[in-house]
C-alpha cells in the first residue's frame, strides 16, 4: 500500500526521486557525523517535509565498520571513543521530519536503553547542538564517503 526508500549516500539521487515520484517514506543514514559528509539533513528533509513523506533515521550511531553486521560489532561511533549514544540518538530524533529511528541491537539491555532514551526524550541543548557540530567535523574528516561516494 505504501512506497518507499533507503539512502546511505548521494542525497542528490534521493531529492531526484522524492522529486519525479510519489513516494510515502524514506529511511536515510542521518548522524550528527555523516551530516557533514552527506547531508541528507539539508539536501533532502526539506523536500520530504514539503512533499508530506515521512522520515526514518538509519544508521544513527554510524553504522557498523564495513556495514558488516553479521556478528555482534562496535558502531563507527563506538568505535571514535569519545561520544554518547544518547547524545546521537537525541540528534537524529530531533532533525524536522524524522518521526522514527532504526537501531540496532544485539542485547537485551541495548534494547532497554533505547526504550529508556524514547520515553525521556529531549530536544538538543544550544551547548550539545555545538559539540555534536565540532565532534561531527572531526568525526566526517576521518571517516570520509564510509556509505559509499557523495555524488
Amino acid at each position: 500500500r505504501f512506497v518507499g526508500f533507503t539512502a546511505h549516500n548521494q542525497p542528490q539521487k534521493s531529492a531526484k526521486v522524492l522529486r519525479e515520484a510519489d513516494i510515502d517514506v524514506v529511511m536515510l543514514a542521518m548522524n550528527f557525523a555523516d551530516r557533514h559528509t552527506y547531508n541528507f539533513e539539508e539536501e533532502v528533509l526539506p523536500l520530504a517535509a514539503e512533499r508530506q513523506v515521512g522520515v526514518v533515521a538509519m544508521k544513527v550511531f554510524g553504522g557498523a565498520h564495513n556495514m558488516n553486521y553479521k556478528k555482534q560489532t562496535p558502531s563507527a561511533l563506538d568505535a571514535a571513543g569519545d561520544y554518547d549514544h544518547q547524545l546521537a540518538f537525541r540528534y537524529a530524533l530531533g532533525l524536522p521530519g524524522v518521526t522514527m529511528a532504526v537501531i540496532g541491537m544485539y542485547t537485551e539491555e541495548e534494547l532497554e536503553k533505547n526504550i529508556e532514551w524514547v520515553r525521556s526524550l529531549e530536544s538538543l541543548s544550544i551547548q550539545e547542538e555545538r559539540r555534536l557540530t565540532q565532534r561531527g567535523k572531526e568525526l566526517a574528516g576521518e571517516w570520509g564517503p564510509h556509505y559509499g561516494p557523495v555524488q
